[in-house]
């Protein structure tokens, strides 16, 4: 995806207002961003795990027992 050529669409006063991608460029975009987005859903519930452990609502699991599940 280094070689990405766009192509914009501007108004009359030349502002983009649009982008035009290869077909195959936007499938690696959309692929990247599906990718990009799952890491930071399980980020984000690590962190609330973090939290609910802190707060009672959830057991604390040993690092050994984590990576057994996996």
């Amino acid at each position: 995806m280094s070689d990405l050529r766009v192509q914009y669409l501007t108004d009359d006063e030349g502002n983009r207002t649009a982008a035009l991608v290869n077909i195959d460029d936007w499938n690696s975009i959309l692929q990247v961003y599906a990718e990009t987005h799952f890491l930071e859903e399980s980020i984000r519930r690590g962190f609330q795990d973090i939290k609910d452990v802190k707060e009672g609502k959830k057991e604390a699991v040993s690092l050994e027992d984590f990576l057994h599940e996996l």
